[in-house]
């Protein structure tokens, strides 16, 4: 891979770590202070989609995880 591809991988893996730091964040309010977000009626709505979230840039990290140890791998069989 070249720099620009894993500067590339690397600015995705980051982007998707902040939302998740935010989408937790949301969910420790969601589910420490219920009562302090009037706006929303449904609040375990509300928790299944922060959830929802988490699991789906979880996998997203992981699957930038996995092309970057199957990059390293192909370099170090060709080295």
């Amino acid at each position: 891979m070249t720099g620009l591809g894993s500067k590339l991988l690397d600015a995705a893996k980051r982007d998707y770590q902040g939302q998740l730091a935010k989408t937790f964040a949301n969910l420790e309010i969601l589910i420490n202070n219920p009562v302090g977000i009037g706006e929303h009626t449904d609040i375990v709505g509300e928790v299944q989609i922060c959830i929802e979230k988490i699991h789906d840039l979880e996998g997203c990290v992981q699957i930038i995880d996995n092309i970057e140890k199957q990059v390293k791998q192909s370099h170090a069989t060709l080295n």
